[in-house]
């Protein structure tokens, strides 16, 4: 890979170049691009002819320090090679989201905006994104992981692009596992040593920080345990139109996490940890493992005060397996500046942008596979030492997170029972499943 590391002279210099390859990356497909700025009569320059507004967030708690990495560096690098479009950066602060929706609503959206998970596939359904596949032809889209970009496609058309890949390892608080006597886990980690290392942190004493526990149950990501049991959640690759929960793998996977919390007590139930979000979790120092996205990696590096570092998810009885996000970028179907929003777009989304991020506060793991290598060695996590190669490897096992049809009407079916089984206790796992099971599926078989 050409010029990996790049200064702020250099991004700002090459990182707009619109069309420009670089190492490992197709040429951008060509779209017609606003005409350079004219001179009146008095040979002064005309204003900007076209002027887009950008919408973006702080996921790492950088706060202003990363708003400006948006306003002073990615934007400039643009607009000195397209100063004929002018680009205004809009912070996704508060209720920043519902703030979205209203604009398209109101036909006064940002042109381009981030979105993710159900949330942005919400929006592509309702016709709120520009269509993109005729201007991010294949050579270029190849550069990305399938798995991410399968919840950017509806209807044979592009609707989203990586803003950055999200993909899990295993965190481990190294000065627990010392203190239990445990050794660091490594590729060759299965269920069963997973479950022999929590029983020896088991045996560690409350601290001043409160309880201990081996592990934190994110149920956000049960998905990947299911795989891992050679079980599947639902019966399409995306969309599904059947879930699956119930059949005897699936059901092995959820009996091996609901153990952790109610028979081996290695996790901890909802009340011992009322309040506590699990991005948080580890960072509280109360567990020995977590799965930790990559997007976390930045904020860990700065803020947590105990020795620390990742694996890979241990292996399940059938397979390796693991889970990635549609983190995305996305323009707004009636922007009134189409080109130059995609102009835009190719910028945000270019290897050099991405390679930029990675070295700023935000810290991202690159979407692009041209610039995974810089990720493994160049990134500030591996300066620092810590394995985050672990996020590269999962990447070959890793799937698209479940989306059915129709999602939302079947998370307002399965949320309510799913806090039965896990929450309050009010179901048992193998009833909660089987009403879940039962009424999603009715539901489905009858929706349009």
């Amino acid at each position: 890979m050409q010029n990996s590391t790049l200064n702020r002279r250099d991004f700002l210099r090459r990182a707009g170049m619109i069309g420009v390859g670089v190492a490992g990356v197709g040429v951008l497909a060509a779209c017609a691009m606003p005409t350079a700025p004219q001179s009146d009569s008095a040979g002064e320059p005309t204003a900007a002819t076209a002027e887009i507004v950008y919408l973006d967030v702080d996921e790492t708690g950088g706060g202003d320090a990363a708003f400006k990495v948006y306003t002073d560096e990615v934007i400039p690098a643009f607009m000195e090679t397209n100063p004929n479009v002018k680009v205004t950066f809009q912070p996704g602060v508060g209720e920043w989201s519902t703030a979205l929706l209203a604009g398209m609503a109101a036909g006064t959206a940002p042109d381009i905006f981030v979105s993710w998970g159900g949330f942005g596939r919400k929006m592509m359904e309702d016709g709120q994104m520009l269509p993109l596949q005729d201007y991010f032809q294949a050579d270029d889209r190849d550069d990305f992981l399938e798995e991410q970009l399968i919840a950017m496609w509806m209807d044979s058309n592009l609707f989203a692009l990586p803003k950055y890949i999200s993909s899990m390892a295993l965190a481990y608080n190294k000065d627990l596992l010392d203190q239990a006597g445990v050794a660091y886990p490594d590729d060759s980690w299965t269920w069963d040593t997973f479950l022999e290392a929590m029983d020896k942190t088991a045996t560690l004493e409350s601290s001043e920080l409160g309880k201990l526990f081996g592990y934190n149950v994110n149920l956000s990501y049960s998905h990947q345990w299911i795989w891992q049991a050679g079980g599947e959640w639902m019966n399409e690759r995306y969309e599904g139109t059947k879930i699956l929960i119930d059949e005897p793998d699936p059901m092995q996977a959820l009996k091996f996490l609901h153990n952790l919390i109610y028979e081996y007590q290695y996790a901890p139930t909802a009340a011992e940890i009322e309040g506590m979000r699990w991005p948080q979790a580890f960072a509280s120092g109360r567990f020995a493992f977590v799965e930790g996205h990559s997007w976390q990696l930045s904020e860990w590096l700065r803020s947590l005060t105990f020795n620390w570092d990742y694996a890979l998810l241990p292996k399940g009885p059938v397979a390796r397996a693991g889970a990635v996000a549609n983190d995305q970028y996305s323009a707004y179907a009636n922007t009134k500046y189409p080109d130059a929003t995609l102009a835009f777009m190719r910028h945000i989304t270019s290897t050099e942008n991405e390679l930029h991020m990675m070295h700023s506060i935000h810290g991202w793991q690159p979407s692009r596979k041209s610039a995974y290598s810089a990720w493994d060695t160049e990134s500030a996590g591996a300066k620092a030492g810590k394995n985050v190669a672990a996020f590269s490897k999962i990447l070959e096992f890793s799937r698209q997170q479940p989306y059915f049809v129709h999602d939302d009407e079947v998370r307002a079916i399965f949320d309510p029972l799913w806090e039965q089984i896990w929450v309050t206790g009010d179901l048992s796992l193998e009833e909660g499943v089987t009403q879940i099971a039962t009424r999603v599926n009715e539901f489905l078989a009858t929706a349009a």
